[in-house]
């Protein structure tokens, strides 16, 4: 089990639940977004750091958004994260999700 994987399990043990699936949907929006902005330049050393905390938000969001929508997933499932990540994000887009949505909007209206 790499570091990721364990680091991972452990954020999703330390804060237990489900979430409802618009509530996830925004969060893992909320979180997507906050990936893909820039990291801050003053940050030096510490950017890796806050770089791994990003990605752990959002792959917890996710893996909540997927387990309230019925897809299948597991920490164990991020030994390679792009993956997972990839993997999961599709699965959300065939259900009528948008992950791009920058306004917090709903999902699109197919089924959900």
């Amino acid at each position: 089990m790499s570091m990721y994987t364990r680091l991972l399990q452990k954020a999703l043990l330390e804060h237990p639940g489900t979430m409802q699936e618009r509530t996830a949907a925004k969060v893992v929006r909320r979180r997507r977004r906050e990936l893909q902005d820039a990291v801050p330049p003053d940050l030096g050393s510490e950017s890796v750091s806050f770089v791994l905390a990003r990605e752990l938000a959002y792959d917890v969001a996710l893996v909540r958004l997927a387990t309230a929508v019925g897809i299948a997933t597991d920490p164990s499932n991020f030994e390679h994260p792009g993956s997972e990540r990839t993997r999961l994000e599709q699965a959300l887009l065939e259900l009528g999700f948008s992950l791009e949505n920058g306004d917090g909007a709903e999902p699109a209206e197919v089924g959900r």
